[in-house]
């Protein structure tokens, strides 16, 4: 079934794509939108928003008569919107877990944060929260490890800026 405003041009305001979900609902059947607005955005938030089936209608000239034409795409505005849906689709995912892509994992190394060490500290030390600060470099031990590293004691000699690792660390 597809949900439509039988105006033309249907305003934005009037259009309610949450209205789908009521019909999908009822009907449970796969739902989409017919489009009577202008431009081809509220069709690629129909699909974000579940549409299955776009009905838009295309023209070679706005200023022929009838209804339809005022609201229809020119041929180039078509492509657009099919490739627009086509990247908000490919966005949409599958819902399954998600994993770090490849740029992520590059990117780790550079924007991720770390623990390192705020200065110098000899072995024997017990870990404070202020010998710790987080600096960015995805290397070391999360931030988030902060609290099982506060208390634990130095097995070695430690710099200013290095990288906290459990190697440094009494089990």
């Amino acid at each position: 079934l597809l949900h439509a405003v039988s105006a033309y041009p249907a305003a934005s305001s009037d259009v309610n794509l949450r209205y789908m979900d009521r019909i999908a609902e009822l009907a449970q059947v796969p739902v989409g939108y017919s489009s009577h607005d202008l431009g081809w955005e509220i069709c690629a938030a129909a699909v974000a928003r579940g549409a299955k089936i776009i009905e838009k209608h295309f023209t070679w000239d706005r200023g022929a008569r009838g209804n339809d034409h005022r609201v229809s795409l020119l041929p180039d505005e078509f492509s657009e919107m099919v490739q627009a849906i086509r990247r908000i689709e490919s966005a949409l995912g599958d819902g399954s877990s998600r994993e770090l892509n490849q740029g992520e994992v590059l990117n780790r190394e550079t924007l991720a944060k770390s623990l390192v060490f705020a200065r110098p500290l000899t072995s024997g030390n017990r870990i404070a929260s202020h010998d710790l600060v987080v600096q960015t470099g995805g290397m070391g031990l999360s931030p988030s490890a902060d609290r099982e590293v506060v208390g634990k004691v130095l097995v070695r000699d430690v710099l200013k800026g290095e990288l906290v690792s459990w190697s440094a660390f009494y089990d």
